[in-house]
């Protein structure tokens, strides 16, 4: 039994293989670059060099479409607007998923969100932390029981510039953030690199990034085909967007 479903699934991705498809990858309409990226309807950044590179391999043409964080995941359950969600990763809104067939491609990137903190406050712990920023709409998990028990009080930004700007100039003890994007931020947006640090001590999570689709498993097959033949050409675009797991 389990021969004939391995047959069927490499006839179902040869047969996707051999045509060339015109795709809707559906994708946030948020500035988290360096990983993306979304300016008047245009997607830019890691994601979008990589998934174009996909479509050129395999001929397919793709049109990206941004939505909201939450009509997203809608387009991808209902399966209609959408061909695939990127990013997507199993656990985000696991209840709502729950009687859903969903397939997810490997992890393209191990996302680290994290605290944020200045070079002074590094190893000082969370006794050091009473006041932390983050965008508003991000949820800092590893943080909730923390908040829920009021030993530190959050403030929201509308942007990651915004919020990084609150950690330089100490309005909080430090920034729930991506380090990736936090020093993107402080390098190439304030020009004062190091300014902030990462504390890996202090409480933090790490996310895969995936590719999905609850319509078209094949396609999902074939960009996990694509990140194995391609493992070069992801390490060169991570290099190039400074992206550190």
């Amino acid at each position: 039994m389990k021969t004939r479903l391995a047959l069927l699934a490499a006839a179902s991705l040869w047969s996707f293989a051999a045509q060339a498809d015109t795709l809707v990858v559906g994708v946030e309409d948020i500035n988290y670059y360096p990983f993306y990226k979304t300016e008047n309807g245009n997607y830019a950044g890691f994601a979008r060099e990589l998934l174009d590179a996909f479509a050129a391999k395999y001929k397919h043409t793709i049109t990206y479409k941004p939505m909201d964080i939450p009509s997203l995941f809608n387009a991808l359950l209902d399966g209609k607007d959408i061909d695939a969600k990127f990013p997507d990763n199993a656990h985000w809104n696991k209840e709502k998923r729950t009687g859903k067939t969903i397939t997810y491609s490997a992890p393209v990137v191990n996302v680290t969100e994290g605290l944020m903190v200045p070079p002074d406050a590094v190893g000082k712990g969370m006794d050091a932390v009473k006041k932390v920023g983050t965008v508003r709409g991000f949820t800092p998990w590893p943080l909730q029981d923390a908040i829920k028990s009021k030993a530190i009080t959050m403030t929201e930004a509308n942007s990651f510039s915004t919020l990084v700007k609150m950690g330089t100039i100490k309005q909080v003890d430090a920034i729930y953030i991506s380090p990736t994007i936090g020093n993107y931020q402080l390098t190439e947006v304030f020009k004062s690199p190091g300014l902030l640090k990462y504390d890996k001590s202090l409480p933090n999570t790490q996310s895969g990034y995936s590719l999905s689709s609850t319509k078209n498993p094949a396609l999902v097959a074939q960009f996990d085909e694509f990140l194995k033949q391609e493992k070069d050409l992801v390490a060169k675009l991570r290099a190039k967007y400074a992206i550190t797991e």
